[in-house]
């Protein structure tokens, strides 16, 4: 018999589950042509099967030095010296396997992820590159490029290749999950969208595909679309976990809060969903023009009554020096109006004396976070239970808590009633009292919150001497801008969220637009994304006697271009009784006249506070009939709108809305006073 037919018949035992007579075959090669790559290597399987990798290790690498050997040799190889963890140089050997045999896909497969397991992405990405060449439509090599640039942060071109492998069967629907969150995280909703509708067609009975294809369009504003999709689930799957919070929360996106707190009721009496239904129900509070400051606290202190509060540590003083501030807070990245308004005084901890922590509840980073991190030292609160948070704080021994979220999305408020800080208090993220014993202060101002309605807060008032929020524009925020003048109509707007609109607003802003003929309403958010809640808003102002042709609703828009809609608007109307904040900041800033109606508690005066603070305390109106009434009277001016127009862009910047410096020395002052209990 000739060699090969000899190592055929060893072949042929081999497969035939005769590893002696296999091994008789491979020795005979062997003996008459001592490297032979096949046998060596075949020898080395025989070897690993029986549990004798040192034996198995001499073969391969006998075999990888044979002439001409194979790659299926060197990839052989390279998995056993990964099992032994003896890696120095499996990257060689796995690049000479996809040279030498690249029409094997499992090769290039396992050399990209060991390539990704090392932390060697660039080298990574230059073997799928490669692969792909070969391969272009295996769907794990398309995942796996996919995934390296997503790592690298070329999310919009991890898309194209993702598609593609899911199309071709790629079932890691987790991957492709994480990256529509990704996607979406990165303001990209409609990628997101399209890449959770392709998991949707192919497995349309997957209840958790049809959920997150609703998450998405939540996102990315289609609330009615999203609401679908929960319908979708709630017929799969009903008793899915997160559902029927997920669909109140929407209800009151698609401006429908009423429905939404009747489910929300109902989820406080099942003990399974009662914490997550906490948040969205206070929430849904806020926008009923029916309750009072003072209804709203009650039920905030009912709801976090049950919760555990350790008793108030004894008073102590902070230690001389820096004082030891921690922020407690998911939302120190993007645009989120929180990140917006405290990286500027963040920015300024040294010279007010602030050594400061954050706890940060969120998984992803972006730039923004990484400029937090400059002058914070974070904690990684997320994935942890809440003594294990509480216990971070603990270690860094703090002198302040400030929790940033409230009852806001992804909140940990619950950690403070272990107290473990001396003095905690809360701050921004939430316009609302917390009804809870555990928070020591509300950070505020008198205007927001005057002392006359404490009986709106479970809190005690911790004052800013102006506003309690200071504006400094974001990235791609025009600077104030002179209005065309002799338009030939008025233009009111408003760019509030939709969910605040109710039948009493909607009067007084179509009893404006009668009041001034020719003049038309701009109201751009982000539920119109969807004509069907365009149509819906339009229905609103008909009951009122507007028509269609005097509004003007817009979709949403990048930033950049949205804040740029204010050029168009001469008169901004706040809404009642939840105001705008960053949205009223953004109109003065562009030199927009904004006009409010305090209300009774938080997020019915931040009008009233950040509009004093810009220097036109005659804007805030205390009636709806005076509201009504500011608002024509603007109007009815061209000439001293004009005027007021240029005096807003002159004097905007340096108004105490606008002033960090002298508002960040402020905060620093408040802050040691919190600490010392002395406010």
């Amino acid at each position: 018999m000739s060699v090969d037919e000899v190592f055929q018949a060893g072949v042929s035992a081999h497969m035939n589950g005769q590893p002696k007579e296999a091994r008789t075959r491979y020795l005979a090669v062997l003996e008459r042509e001592p490297e032979h790559s096949g046998a060596l290597s075949n020898l080395g399987r025989l070897a690993r099967a029986e549990g004798d990798n040192t034996s198995a290790k001499v073969y391969y690498e006998t075999a990888v030095r044979a002439p001409n050997a194979p790659g299926e040799v060197f990839f052989n190889l390279a998995n056993l010296l990964i099992d032994l963890n003896q890696t120095a140089n499996v990257e060689e050997l796995f690049a000479k396997a996809a040279d030498k045999a690249p029409q094997l896909a499992q090769i290039h497969l396992k050399r990209i992820r060991f390539l990704q397991q090392h932390k060697k992405m660039a080298a990574a990405l230059e073997a799928t590159r490669f692969a792909l060449t070969h391969h272009r439509q295996n769907a794990d090599i398309l995942a796996e490029f996919g995934r390296l640039l997503a790592a690298s942060g070329k999310l919009r071109d991890a898309l194209r290749p993702t598609q593609l492998a899911v199309a071709g069967g790629f079932k890691d629907d987790g991957f492709a999950t994480r990256l529509a969150q990704s996607l979406l995280e990165a303001g990209d909703g409609d990628s997101a969208v399209a890449l959770m509708r392709q998991l949707v067609a192919g497995d349309k009975e997957n209840a958790s595909h049809h959920f997150n294809l609703g998450y998405c369009y939540r996102k990315s504003g289609h609330y009615l679309k999203a609401l679908q999709e929960m319908r979708t689930v709630q017929d799969l799957a009903p008793q899915f976990s997160g559902l029927a919070v997920e669909i109140s929360n929407l209800l009151v996106n698609c401006g429908r809060p009423q429905e939404a707190r009747e489910m929300f009721a109902k989820q406080l009496s099942d003990p399974e969903l009662r914490e997550r239904a906490i948040s969205g129900y206070l929430m849904s509070l806020l926008y009923d023009p029916d309750m009072s400051g003072e209804d709203i606290r009650i039920e905030h202190q009912k709801l976090t009554a049950d919760w555990s509060c350790a008793p108030a540590p004894k008073k102590r003083q902070p230690k001389a020096g820096k004082l030891k501030v921690g922020y407690l807070t998911g939302d120190f990245h993007g645009n989120h109006p929180v990140a917006q308004f405290l990286l500027p005084i963040v920015r300024r901890h040294e010279d007010i004396g602030i050594e400061a922590y954050a706890y940060v509840n969120f998984r992803e980073r972006d730039d923004v976070a990484a400029e937090f991190a400059q002058y914070c030292q974070f904690r990684e609160a997320w994935g942890k239970s809440d003594d294990e948070v509480a216990e971070l704080i603990r270690k860094d021994g703090l002198d302040l808590l400030i929790d940033l979220s409230g009852h806001s999305s992804g909140n940990r408020l619950r950690v403070l009633g272990q107290r473990p800080a001396p003095v905690q208090a809360c701050f921004v993220g939430y316009p609302s009292t917390t009804g809870f014993a555990a928070v020591d202060y509300l950070i505020t101002d008198r205007r927001l919150a005057p002392p006359e309605r404490s009986a709106c807060y479970s809190e005690m008032m911790a004052y800013l001497p102006d506003a309690f929020l200071c504006f400094q524009p974001l990235k791609g925020m025009p600077d104030p801008m002179l209005k065309p003048e002799n338009r030939e109509r008025v233009v009111f707007g408003t760019l509030n969220h939709f969910p605040k609109l109710n039948e009493g607003l909607i009067k007084a802003w179509a009893d404006i637009l009668t009041a001034v003929p020719n003049s038309v309403f701009l109201f751009k958010c982000g539920a119109f994304s969807e004509s069907e809640t365009q149509d819906l808003a339009a229905g609103l102002f008909k009951n009122y006697g507007i028509e269609r042709d005097r509004l003007i609703l817009q979709p949403p828009s990048v930033f950049e271009e949205a804040m740029k809609v204010y050029r168009e608007i001469d008169i901004a109307l706040d809404t009642f009784p939840y105001n705008g904040g960053t949205t009223t900041c953004q109109a003065l800033w562009t030199g927009t006249p904004v006009v409010t109606l305090a209300g009774e508690n938080f997020c019915g005066r931040m009008g009233a506070s950040l509009i004093t603070a810009a220097g036109h305390p005659e804007w805030v109106t205390q009636s709806v009939d005076e509201y009504v009434a500011c608002a024509v009277e603007l109007a009815t001016d061209r000439q001293k709108m004009t005027e007021i127009n240029r005096q807003l862009c002159k004097t905007i910047m340096s108004s105490p809305m606008c002033a960090i410096e002298p508002y960040a020395k402020a905060f620093g002052e408040l802050c040691r006073k919190m600490a010392e209990r002395s406010v």
